[in-house]
């Protein structure tokens, strides 16, 4: 008889794990009778007012969700909405309470960048409370403007730091974002014409590098610098991916397009894909898609170049049988039988891994500024041990 046999017998079957119900007592509770109900779900699920999402557990799972950084964060967003809202006058009669709903529903569309519209779309209960055309004029009338009045005052007061970038959508329609940051707190704002004091009160401003905002001649940087004390930085992270995309230059153009050659070469060819697979299977290979580099983010090619070389002797063998078949694609076949194009792989695979954990660390939503310098200078530490002595290391 083996040991589960006499476990079995002597404990007898395995319980199974037990979740509480729902309770509505939970509901009288001072820290959850603003945020906490019953789920729609079933009875062993809550549901949260401000995540407006549902969870399994009883009052343990209930009281640990609302001390989660999501609940928090959202609770106090949706705070400063109402408590702006709460200030108006008392709401009675039908008309009043009409109107609360209407600017409850807009600030949510607001809140949760959702588009106009599904304001037209939303349940019949809610089509007949507001519509897309009504939605637009609340945001832009009342609830964008008593926020944008609001922020002006907070600037008009207080020290700020701006960061700012330019765009073009599709209609080539140009628009320029300015990020006001006071207090942790990111809102947008053209403030050419509001009176506010930004020779006192601004104190630092980041950007990307492009001309219009850091060249040396009529820029926003030359603007700027006759702000006392302000502190101008470009963007560490566009800083790393130019140092690294001038670094490349030296290296040979085929590298870069080879990566792109082989993407194109398998993405719309559905028999090409299906084909591949057969020589991923044969030589053992994960059966990973290949990746396609991007345009716009340079440090991305490194994942490009990690899958390449993951799957370098399924392509190798793929590609020869392509060039024996109606020599088919010759210049990717001639790159992948070239040794030094794996050479070049296997250093932009070290050097890149450097940069781009560097940047990552940057782009964190988490703060990383007690760990930020010694990443960097270990970044650069790594670099200069490829070719210094370590003796002349200063670090």
């Amino acid at each position: 008889m083996s040991s589960s046999e006499d476990e079995y017998r002597i404990k007898g079957p395995k319980k199974k794990p037990y979740t509480p119900k729902y309770r509505k007592d939970w509901e009288r509770l001072p820290d959850l009778q603003k945020w906490l109900t019953c789920s729609k779900k079933g009875n062993i699920y809550f549901h949260c007012n401000v995540c407006y999402d549902d969870y399994l557990g009883g009052l343990t799972a209930v009281l640990k969700h609302g001390s989660s950084e999501k609940h928090k964060k959202n609770s106090l967003s949706v705070r400063n909405m109402i408590d702006h809202m709460s200030k108006l006058k008392s709401l009675k009669t039908l008309e009043d309470k009409t109107k609360e709903s209407e600017l409850r529903l807009s600030m949510f569309i607001v809140e949760h960048n959702i588009s106009l519209r599904t304001s037209d779309h939303l349940v019949q209960l809610i089509k007949s409370i507001l519509y897309r055309t009504k939605a637009t004029a609340l945001i832009n009338n009342v609830i964008g403007k008593f926020s944008f009045e609001n922020l002006i005052s907070r600037m008009q007061n207080s020290y700020f730091s701006i960061l700012i970038d330019e765009s073009t959508d599709r209609s080539a329609i140009k628009h320029l974002a300015i990020v006001v940051r006071i207090m942790d707190k990111n809102q947008f704002l053209f403030f050419n014409t509001n009176n506010i004091p930004y020779k006192d009160n601004l104190i630092g401003f980041a950007s990307d590098g492009a001309n219009v905002m850091f060249s040396c001649k009529h820029s926003v940087k030359t603007l700027l610098e006759e702000v006392r004390g302000i502190f101008l930085v470009k963007c560490i992270c566009h800083s790393i991916a130019l140092c690294a995309s001038y670094a490349a230059e030296k290296l040979p153009n085929t590298v870069e397009d080879l990566i792109r050659d082989i993407y194109t070469y398998m993405k719309l060819s559905y028999k090409r894909q299906s084909e591949y697979k057969e020589f991923q299977v044969f030589v053992d290979a994960k059966p990973h898609k290949l990746l396609q580099a991007s345009q716009t983010r340079w440090l991305s090619l490194h994942s490009c170049v990690k899958r390449i070389l993951e799957q370098y002797k399924a392509l190798k063998l793929y590609f020869e049988g392509e060039h024996l078949i109606d020599n088919k694609d010759g210049n990717i076949h001639s790159f992948l039988s070239n040794p030094f194009t794996e050479l070049y792989l296997n250093f932009l695979d070290f050097a890149l891994h450097i940069l781009t954990k560097t940047n990552l660390a940057f782009q964190s939503e988490s703060p990383q500024m007690h760990l930020i310098y010694s990443k960097v200078a270990t970044a650069d530490k790594t670099i200069l041990d490829c070719y210094i002595n370590n003796e002349y290391s200063t670090f």
